[in-house]
């Protein structure tokens, strides 16, 4: 893959107006058809928009650094709703003293 398909397959990247020697010779050594796999992989890498840092972070987004995180989900059923008792409003009104008696 050409920097110029990477490009225009993700084009949510912006492009820097003028490429530096060393980041052209950066560019010729990447594998950018396995980086645009991984960019399309990761929500937090599509929401990327320099082409400069994705490719300055090149070696650590093969690697999975910058992958998504699993979402943390709350378990059904656990034990503080499990063992919780279903008090009625009466019960919980029980519970509360009447400021008229009592005693100051």
């Amino acid at each position: 893959m050409t920097l110029k398909e990477f490009c225009k397959n993700n084009p949510q990247l912006k492009a820097p107006q003028l490429y530096y020697q060393s980041l052209l010779e950066k560019i010729r050594s990447m594998d950018l058809k396995a980086l645009d796999e991984k960019l399309h992989s990761s929500r937090f890498l599509m929401s990327r928009r320099s082409l400069v840092w994705i490719l300055d972070k090149y070696d650590d987004i093969m690697n999975d650094v910058y992958g998504d995180f699993k979402r943390y989900v709350f378990p059904t059923g656990s034990a503080h709703t499990e063992n919780e008792r279903p008090y009625t409003k009466e019960d919980l009104d029980k519970l509360i003293d009447d400021i008229d008696d009592i005693n100051f």
